[in-house]
Protein backbone atom coordinates (compact mmCIF):
# COMPACT_ATOMS: atom_id res chain seq x y z
CA UNK A 1 0.00 0.00 0.00
CA UNK A 2 1.19 3.63 -0.98
CA UNK A 3 0.83 6.55 1.18
CA UNK A 4 1.27 8.45 -2.60
CA UNK A 5 0.88 7.91 -6.52
CA UNK A 6 4.29 6.44 -7.41
CA UNK A 7 6.07 8.17 -9.81
CA UNK A 8 6.13 7.43 -13.55
CA UNK A 9 8.98 5.80 -15.25
CA UNK A 10 9.53 5.77 -18.87
CA UNK A 11 8.91 2.33 -18.85
CA UNK A 12 4.77 2.58 -17.65
CA UNK A 13 2.53 1.22 -19.92
CA UNK A 14 -0.36 4.02 -20.67
CA UNK A 15 -3.41 3.68 -22.30
CA UNK A 16 -7.44 4.97 -21.85
CA UNK A 17 -10.02 2.56 -20.75
CA UNK A 18 -14.10 3.28 -20.46
CA UNK A 19 -12.42 7.18 -21.02
CA UNK A 20 -10.08 6.66 -18.01
CA UNK A 21 -6.71 6.91 -18.30
CA UNK A 22 -4.49 3.83 -17.56
CA UNK A 23 -0.86 3.92 -16.08
CA UNK A 24 0.80 0.70 -15.24
CA UNK A 25 3.64 0.87 -13.47
CA UNK A 26 6.56 -1.36 -14.23
CA UNK A 27 6.91 -2.90 -10.88
CA UNK A 28 3.22 -3.78 -11.29
CA UNK A 29 4.87 -6.37 -13.55
CA UNK A 30 7.42 -7.41 -11.12
CA UNK A 31 5.29 -8.08 -8.08
CA UNK A 32 2.96 -10.09 -10.45
CA UNK A 33 5.56 -11.77 -11.94
CA UNK A 34 6.72 -12.86 -8.06
CA UNK A 35 3.25 -13.47 -6.42
CA UNK A 36 3.05 -16.05 -9.61
CA UNK A 37 6.49 -17.30 -10.18
CA UNK A 38 6.58 -18.96 -6.76
CA UNK A 39 5.86 -22.66 -8.36
CA UNK A 40 7.62 -24.02 -10.96
CA UNK A 41 6.32 -22.50 -13.97
CA UNK A 42 6.69 -21.96 -17.79
CA UNK A 43 6.87 -19.55 -19.88
CA UNK A 44 3.01 -19.44 -21.08
CA UNK A 45 1.31 -20.15 -17.65
CA UNK A 46 3.50 -17.74 -16.14
CA UNK A 47 2.03 -15.01 -18.39
CA UNK A 48 -1.67 -16.83 -17.33
CA UNK A 49 -1.11 -15.66 -14.21
CA UNK A 50 0.07 -12.13 -14.81
CA UNK A 51 -3.15 -11.54 -16.96
CA UNK A 52 -5.08 -13.08 -14.52
CA UNK A 53 -4.09 -10.61 -11.94
CA UNK A 54 -3.90 -7.68 -13.79
CA UNK A 55 -7.30 -8.07 -15.08
CA UNK A 56 -8.79 -8.42 -11.78
CA UNK A 57 -7.28 -5.69 -10.34
CA UNK A 58 -8.14 -3.58 -13.03
CA UNK A 59 -11.85 -4.37 -12.87
CA UNK A 60 -11.60 -3.62 -9.26
CA UNK A 61 -10.31 0.17 -9.98
CA UNK A 62 -12.88 0.47 -12.89
CA UNK A 63 -15.11 -0.11 -9.79
CA UNK A 64 -13.92 2.57 -7.65
CA UNK A 65 -13.44 4.91 -11.12
CA UNK A 66 -17.13 4.50 -12.12
CA UNK A 67 -18.00 5.10 -8.80
CA UNK A 68 -16.06 8.50 -8.91
CA UNK A 69 -17.53 9.30 -12.16
CA UNK A 70 -21.76 8.63 -10.34
CA UNK A 71 -20.93 11.44 -8.38
CA UNK A 72 -19.09 13.50 -11.45
CA UNK A 73 -15.79 13.45 -10.43
CA UNK A 74 -13.02 12.09 -12.63
CA UNK A 75 -10.59 10.12 -12.12
CA UNK A 76 -7.81 8.12 -13.29
CA UNK A 77 -6.04 4.72 -12.65
CA UNK A 78 -2.43 3.27 -11.31
CA UNK A 79 -1.61 0.20 -11.34
CA UNK A 80 1.79 -0.94 -8.84
CA UNK A 81 3.66 -3.59 -6.96
CA UNK A 82 0.98 -5.60 -6.26
CA UNK A 83 -2.43 -3.19 -6.33
CA UNK A 84 -3.65 -0.50 -8.09
CA UNK A 85 -5.23 3.24 -7.03
CA UNK A 86 -7.75 5.44 -8.16
CA UNK A 87 -6.85 8.77 -8.66
CA UNK A 88 -9.83 11.81 -8.46
CA UNK A 89 -8.72 14.45 -10.63
CA UNK A 90 -10.52 17.05 -8.29
CA UNK A 91 -8.11 16.11 -5.41
CA UNK A 92 -4.99 15.52 -6.85
CA UNK A 93 -4.04 12.30 -4.89
CA UNK A 94 -5.65 8.93 -4.00
CA UNK A 95 -8.64 9.02 -2.86
CA UNK A 96 -7.97 6.50 -0.22
CA UNK A 97 -5.60 9.20 1.57
CA UNK A 98 -8.26 12.08 1.26
CA UNK A 99 -8.39 14.08 4.97
CA UNK A 100 -11.73 12.90 6.75
CA UNK A 101 -12.91 16.09 6.47
CA UNK A 102 -13.32 15.76 2.15
CA UNK A 103 -16.29 14.77 0.76
CA UNK A 104 -19.33 13.19 2.01
CA UNK A 105 -19.35 10.01 3.58
CA UNK A 106 -22.22 7.63 2.50
CA UNK A 107 -20.61 8.94 -1.53
CA UNK A 108 -16.98 7.65 0.05
CA UNK A 109 -18.82 4.76 1.46
CA UNK A 110 -20.07 3.80 -1.97
CA UNK A 111 -16.49 4.80 -3.94
CA UNK A 112 -14.53 2.00 -1.60
CA UNK A 113 -17.42 -0.10 -1.75
CA UNK A 114 -17.33 -0.70 -5.30
CA UNK A 115 -13.65 -1.77 -5.67
CA UNK A 116 -13.98 -5.13 -4.27
CA UNK A 117 -17.71 -5.59 -4.72
CA UNK A 118 -17.22 -5.63 -8.70
CA UNK A 119 -14.08 -7.77 -8.04
CA UNK A 120 -15.63 -10.23 -6.15
CA UNK A 121 -18.87 -10.79 -8.51
CA UNK A 122 -16.18 -11.35 -11.28
CA UNK A 123 -15.12 -13.77 -9.63
CA UNK A 124 -18.15 -15.24 -8.71
CA UNK A 125 -19.39 -14.97 -12.03
CA UNK A 126 -16.39 -16.91 -13.30
CA UNK A 127 -17.23 -19.66 -10.78
CA UNK A 128 -21.06 -19.74 -12.21
CA UNK A 129 -19.98 -19.68 -15.64
CA UNK A 130 -17.13 -23.16 -15.35
CA UNK A 131 -20.44 -24.44 -13.75
CA UNK A 132 -22.63 -24.45 -16.21
CA UNK A 133 -19.83 -25.55 -19.13
CA UNK A 134 -19.60 -28.94 -16.35
CA UNK A 135 -15.73 -27.58 -15.81
CA UNK A 136 -14.60 -27.83 -12.19
CA UNK A 137 -14.22 -24.53 -10.15
CA UNK A 138 -13.08 -23.58 -6.45
CA UNK A 139 -12.92 -20.69 -4.48
CA UNK A 140 -10.09 -21.89 -2.36
CA UNK A 141 -12.41 -22.29 0.91
CA UNK A 142 -12.65 -26.07 1.14
CA UNK A 143 -16.23 -26.34 3.16
CA UNK A 144 -17.60 -23.80 0.43
CA UNK A 145 -16.06 -25.34 -2.41
CA UNK A 146 -16.95 -28.87 -0.94
CA UNK A 147 -20.68 -27.29 0.08
CA UNK A 148 -21.41 -26.16 -4.00
CA UNK A 149 -19.48 -29.21 -5.04
CA UNK A 150 -17.42 -26.82 -7.50
CA UNK A 151 -14.64 -29.95 -7.86
CA UNK A 152 -17.43 -31.72 -9.96
CA UNK A 153 -16.82 -31.35 -13.16
CA UNK A 154 -14.60 -31.62 -16.26
CA UNK A 155 -11.02 -30.75 -16.00
CA UNK A 156 -10.01 -27.12 -17.87
CA UNK A 157 -8.56 -27.83 -21.53
CA UNK A 158 -5.09 -26.26 -20.93
CA UNK A 159 -2.66 -26.23 -17.87
CA UNK A 160 -2.29 -22.15 -18.75
CA UNK A 161 -6.20 -21.57 -18.75
CA UNK A 162 -6.17 -23.27 -15.51
CA UNK A 163 -3.59 -21.51 -14.15
CA UNK A 164 -5.37 -18.14 -15.01
CA UNK A 165 -8.90 -19.34 -13.06
CA UNK A 166 -7.10 -20.05 -10.09
CA UNK A 167 -5.21 -16.87 -10.17
CA UNK A 168 -8.23 -14.95 -11.22
CA UNK A 169 -10.05 -16.57 -8.51
CA UNK A 170 -8.07 -15.97 -5.54
CA UNK A 171 -7.64 -13.02 -6.89
CA UNK A 172 -11.13 -11.75 -7.08
CA UNK A 173 -12.50 -13.54 -4.08
CA UNK A 174 -9.71 -14.31 -1.54
CA UNK A 175 -8.06 -10.38 -1.99
CA UNK A 176 -11.88 -8.72 -3.11
CA UNK A 177 -12.59 -10.43 0.74
CA UNK A 178 -9.69 -9.42 2.55
CA UNK A 179 -9.56 -5.65 0.87
CA UNK A 180 -13.53 -5.47 3.04
CA UNK A 181 -11.88 -5.99 6.55
CA UNK A 182 -11.51 -2.38 8.32
CA UNK A 183 -8.24 -2.33 8.29
CA UNK A 184 -6.13 1.04 6.76
CA UNK A 185 -5.36 1.79 4.01
CA UNK A 186 -7.78 -1.48 2.66
CA UNK A 187 -10.97 -0.37 1.09
CA UNK A 188 -12.66 -1.50 4.34
CA UNK A 189 -10.69 0.62 6.49
CA UNK A 190 -12.09 3.56 4.54
CA UNK A 191 -15.97 2.23 4.66
CA UNK A 192 -15.12 1.85 8.44
CA UNK A 193 -14.07 5.32 8.98
CA UNK A 194 -16.95 6.63 6.68
CA UNK A 195 -19.45 4.66 8.91
CA UNK A 196 -17.93 6.48 11.97
CA UNK A 197 -18.16 9.74 10.92
CA UNK A 198 -22.10 9.24 10.22
CA UNK A 199 -22.79 7.88 13.62
CA UNK A 200 -20.02 9.11 15.79
CA UNK A 201 -18.32 12.27 13.88
CA UNK A 202 -16.37 14.13 17.28
CA UNK A 203 -14.08 10.53 17.49
CA UNK A 204 -14.70 8.99 14.32
CA UNK A 205 -10.57 8.56 13.43
CA UNK A 206 -10.21 8.00 16.98
CA UNK A 207 -12.02 4.66 16.47
CA UNK A 208 -11.49 3.70 12.88
CA UNK A 209 -8.02 3.35 13.71
CA UNK A 210 -8.59 1.44 17.11
CA UNK A 211 -10.34 -1.04 14.95
CA UNK A 212 -7.97 -0.93 12.23
CA UNK A 213 -4.88 -1.85 14.52
CA UNK A 214 -6.84 -4.47 16.69
CA UNK A 215 -8.47 -6.42 13.55
CA UNK A 216 -4.80 -5.99 12.02
CA UNK A 217 -3.20 -7.65 14.75
CA UNK A 218 -5.95 -10.51 15.24
CA UNK A 219 -5.29 -11.31 11.22
CA UNK A 220 -1.74 -11.25 11.44
CA UNK A 221 -2.20 -13.67 14.81
CA UNK A 222 -4.29 -15.97 12.45
CA UNK A 223 -1.55 -15.91 9.67
CA UNK A 224 1.13 -16.81 12.36
CA UNK A 225 -0.56 -19.77 13.58
CA UNK A 226 -1.63 -21.05 10.67
CA UNK A 227 1.40 -21.18 8.78
CA UNK A 228 0.74 -18.21 6.57
CA UNK A 229 3.66 -15.95 7.09
CA UNK A 230 2.69 -13.60 4.30
CA UNK A 231 -0.47 -13.05 5.39
CA UNK A 232 0.89 -12.47 9.00
CA UNK A 233 3.82 -10.16 8.33
CA UNK A 234 1.43 -7.88 6.01
CA UNK A 235 -1.27 -7.44 8.85
CA UNK A 236 1.50 -7.16 11.41
CA UNK A 237 2.98 -4.21 9.32
CA UNK A 238 -0.31 -2.86 8.83
CA UNK A 239 -1.28 -2.77 12.51
CA UNK A 240 2.03 -0.98 13.35
CA UNK A 241 1.10 1.64 10.58
CA UNK A 242 -2.10 1.70 12.61
CA UNK A 243 -1.24 2.59 15.82
CA UNK A 244 0.96 4.93 14.73
CA UNK A 245 -1.06 7.37 12.89
CA UNK A 246 -3.11 6.97 15.57
CA UNK A 247 -0.40 7.90 18.12
CA UNK A 248 0.22 10.85 15.91
CA UNK A 249 -3.56 12.00 15.29
CA UNK A 250 -4.09 11.61 19.07
CA UNK A 251 -1.03 14.27 19.70
CA UNK A 252 1.49 11.68 21.11
CA UNK A 253 3.48 11.22 17.92
CA UNK A 254 4.22 15.33 17.14
CA UNK A 255 4.84 16.69 14.42
CA UNK A 256 1.80 14.85 12.30
CA UNK A 257 -0.55 17.38 11.15
CA UNK A 258 -3.32 14.95 9.74
CA UNK A 259 -3.73 11.19 10.02
CA UNK A 260 -3.82 11.00 5.74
Amino acid sequence: MLAGEPNPTPYDLNFSMFGFPVRISIWFWVGAAVIVGQGPLGGPALVAGILAILVSILIHELGHTFAFRHFGISSRIVLYHFGGIAIPDAFGSPWRIRSSGSGDPFSQIVIAAMGPLVQLISGLLVVLLLRLSNYEATLGFRVVDEWLRLAEGNPLPSRELMLFVDVYLFVSVYWALLNLLPVYPLDGGQISRNLFLIYSRSSAVQQSLSLSMWTAIAVAIYGFTNGRMFLGIMFAMLAHSSYQTMQAYTGRGGGFGSPW
